[in-house]
């Protein structure tokens, strides 16, 4: 549980993983609840995410360095140093989250010409990323893999999939309410976009799981394909709240999807 395991002794690594862990989690839980009542991402609970997990990915970055240079001598310092550092995965993920989230969202400005999304939401994606650069960042810090791109991957997907997993529970959560609003307002194309996507989206799922998804071709397509149906159905969503004001009520705030998401992803790896 956060990072211990059955095997005993357990590790000083193990502990600090696991504090580490229950922090963020306990930071999670404090946006989640300040983004429910108050509708809005507090600075104090947010920027300690992002730092702490850029903070976890330098000491993890400092004790393997102090280790090879105990087992092997001092490190060439080259790209292949640079691209395989902790730090930069945690650095890396923490941009990436934040871009992914100010393009959805500014997707909406130009589309309707409101936001998708509140800008404390494309914090915590930051944070988030920083968070799983820090722990996914367990190979050794120095390999023979020369690109930062192909070690970054494993932490790309999981970034990924946290925030299509976030929209799912999102979509879970409102869209009793929200499917029964579009019948009787008999909204048939944004019905069908949510319903295409739903089922889409799942099927996706079930590929990676059944590793269909293996051939980088079918990767690629199927994910380019589920995040166009993404959009669309984004799109359709963000004209009927325009349009139609009465639909302002089914608003819940998308920050305790993405954490309850992460925490999910947590738990899984």
């Amino acid at each position: 549980l956060f990072g211990l395991s059955v095997m005993n002794p357990i590790s000083l690594a193990q502990v600090l993983i696991y504090l580490f862990v229950l922090v963020i989690t306990c930071l999670f839980i404090a946006i989640s609840g300040t983004d429910i009542l108050e509708n809005k991402v507090a600075d104090a609970h947010v920027v300690p995410v992002i730092v702490l997990g850029i903070l976890y990915s330098i000491v993890y970055s400092v004790v393997s360095f102090v280790a090879y240079t105990k087992a092997n001598g001092m490190p060439k310092f080259d790209w292949v140093f640079i691209s395989t550092c902790p730090i930069v995965y945690s650095l890396a993920a923490a941009i990436l989250g934040f871009l992914i989230m100010e393009a959805i969202s500014r997707l909406g400005l130009v589309t309707v010409g409101a936001r998708a999304f509140g800008e404390g939401d494309s914090y915590i994606a930051a944070g988030i990323g920083a968070v799983f650069g820090g722990l996914l960042a367990s190979m050794p810090l120095y390999t023979a893999t020369p690109l930062v791109v192909e070690n970054f991957f494993p932490i790309f997907q999981t970034l990924i999939a946290t925030l299509i997993l976030s929209g799912i529970i999102q979509i879970i959560i409102t869209l009793p309410i929200f499917l029964k609003k579009l019948i009787i307002n008999k909204n048939w194309v944004t019905l069908g976009a949510v319903s295409v996507f739903i089922i889409y989206t799942i099927g996706y799922l079930c590929a990676q799981q059944l590793n269909w998804l293996i051939n980088p071709v079918a990767y690629w397509s199927s994910t380019i394909v589920l995040l166009a149906l993404g959009i669309f159905t984004c799109r359709e969503l963000l004209c009927g709240l325009k349009e139609n004001k009465a639909a302002d009520a089914l608003y819940l705030p998308f920050g305790p999807a993405m954490i309850a998401a992460t925490l999910i992803v947590i738990f899984v790896i």
